[in-house]
């Protein structure tokens, strides 16, 4: 939960990332938000750990992919 946590926080911060929606459960996070116009969501689960991956999921666009790849490289280099 900490890691999603600063993940969050360096979203908001450091990349001046508005969330759009967020839900949360006893075992589950969501904060959704857009990058680069795509509509992405920050996930955390007990289970599982964080992703990030496109709203659409199995509906996503090939553009929507590659902004969690450059969102991903952004985060690894901060």
């Amino acid at each position: 939960m900490d890691l999603f946590h600063r993940m969050a926080d360096i979203l908001a911060n450091k990349l001046k990332i508005r969330f759009t929606r967020k839900q949360d459960d006893s075992e589950t996070n969501y904060l959704d938000f857009h990058f680069q116009g795509k509509p992405l969501t920050l996930h955390f689960n007990i289970y599982d750990g964080v992703s990030i991956f496109p709203q659409r999921l199995n509906d996503a666009s090939l553009k929507d992919n590659k902004a969690v790849v450059e969102l991903a490289g952004l985060l690894a280099r901060i």
